[in-house]
């Protein structure tokens, strides 16, 4: 009756091993801490988490209301009136010694449109650092995405792990007793206990690099380091739940060319660059200055009577002195010129990036099918058999547990293909722009 009892549960057991195997997505419970303000439902709660109050973030905001302020100044600066005062004194050896006084104010005035072409630099850099920001977000957003399926990843090796631990034991107990019948010897009782306890090694790794990888999520979360979320990955929770869409690489290149806000940064900075050169030449001609003043003079004539007069004045800079300014001028070009050059090698490692994720897709998805298809009912048919001829003394203790190993390492392999599909995807959102969706 023991014996049976044994050869009953390893088959459970077993069973419930091919159906983790074909699964490999099911629930696995993360065994956290509550922290009372996070409470995840979705995947989506973790990245908005992510992205409110982020300290890359909230520099780039503030980078921009700078931005935005100056290209306010620039629309609401005007040249201050000028007032000055002179005074005309006259040397004692002059027939009539006295003092004249002057009084002026005077105003220069901007050409039509001058001060929209102070601010469009500005209003560019604006817009560059608000894509900025957007290829932050995305690039938080993937960093989280990443770290919970790693969790998830991890959570399932230790499923595996564990249900490996348990199937040993079990066999352990078949093993011991089929030894009163001598089909079995004390060997292969020390053998599987040996591999039982090496098990908890990669339990104990695991554990630990799981460990640090929710060390890290809590500090992009912005979460206290002993903060725990109770939130469970299954179903479309999970996140390595792959979607089997066709990948066609000249709609991902075109999205990428047309969304990725790393390029439009760039676009916008070179943009900037070189209205910043057309306000350097325009300046060189200022608008003229416009004055009026008034002038209260010592008499000129025996009477007495001190003479005024009326003053109005014009000025225009003349610049003769050109150099600054066309040096001024090719400084901001070049470093237009060089931003878009910045752009184009850009586009180039990104266009490189989407396809080596692309082809990476593929490839574990390839690998998915038929390990699902072919290997895993294979394996775990010949591990059926394997077990039933153990129990009529036809097989051997050893070759059951090569077959066994090799049906977990499959199954962990089917969990590492899945998420990296998983992970490759997220990183494609992130390369065409659409990371934060």
């Amino acid at each position: 009756m023991k014996r049976k009892n044994a050869f009953t549960r390893v088959r459970r057991v077993l069973a419930g091993l091919c159906v983790a195997a074909v699964s490999t997505v099911c629930a696995v419970p993360m065994v956290w801490a509550d922290d009372g303000d996070f409470e995840p439902k979705t995947l989506a709660d973790y990245e908005h988490q992510a992205l409110k109050n982020h300290p890359r973030l909230e520099a780039e905001q503030q980078k921009l209301r700078a931005i935005q302020a100056e290209r306010e100044g620039k629309l609401a600066s005007y040249p201050q009136p000028m007032i000055s005062y002179g005074a005309e004194i006259g040397t004692p050896w002059t027939s009539m010694p006295g003092v004249g006084h002057t009084v002026m104010v005077s105003q220069q005035l901007l050409l039509p449109g001058r001060r929209a072409l102070w601010a469009q630099p500005a209003e560019l850099r604006g817009s560059g650092v608000e894509a900025q920001i957007e290829a932050s977000s995305n690039q938080i957003v993937f960093e989280v995405r990443q770290a919970l399926i790693e969790i998830a990843r991890l959570d399932h090796h230790l499923l595996i792990f564990n249900k490996q631990k348990e199937v040993y034991a079990e066999a352990v107990s078949m093993v011991e007793a089929l030894m009163s019948t001598g089909r079995t010897s004390y060997a292969d009782v020390l053998r599987l206990s040996v591999t039982s306890e090496m098990l908890i090694d990669q339990i104990d790794r695991v554990q630990r690099e799981r460990d640090e990888v929710v060390a890290g999520l809590r500090v992009e979360l912005g979460l206290a380091p002993d903060a725990q979320i109770p939130f469970e990955f299954s179903g479309e929770n999970s996140p390595i739940e792959v979607s089997d869409d066709a990948l066609e690489l000249p709609k991902l290149l075109e999205a990428m060319n047309a969304q990725n806000p790393q390029l439009r940064a760039l676009e916008f900075e070179a943009q900037a660059e070189l209205a910043q050169s057309e306000v350097v030449q325009k300046d060189a001609w200022q608008g003229p200055t416009v004055g009026v003043g008034y002038m209260n003079m010592p008499s000129m004539t025996m009477d007495g009577e001190r003479d005024d007069a009326l003053m109005l004045s014009v000025a225009m800079p003349f610049p003769i002195f050109g150099r600054q300014i066309a040096l001024n001028s090719e400084r901001s070009e070049a470093t237009g010129l060089s931003a878009r050059a910045q752009r184009a090698a850009l586009q180039r490692t990104l266009s490189t990036q989407i396809e080596a994720s692309v082809l990476k897709i593929r490839e574990r998805q390839r690998r998915l099918l038929r390990y699902e298809k072919e290997l895993i009912p294979m394996l775990g048919d010949v591990s059926e058999r394997l077990l039933a001829d153990v129990e009529v003394g036809r097989g051997q203790v050893t070759d059951f547990q090569l077959v066994f190993q090799q049906q977990l390492d499959l199954e962990m392999m089917l969990v590492d293909l899945r998420a990296d599909i998983a992970i490759e995807q997220a990183r494609l959102k992130m390369l065409t722009g659409r990371g934060a969706e």
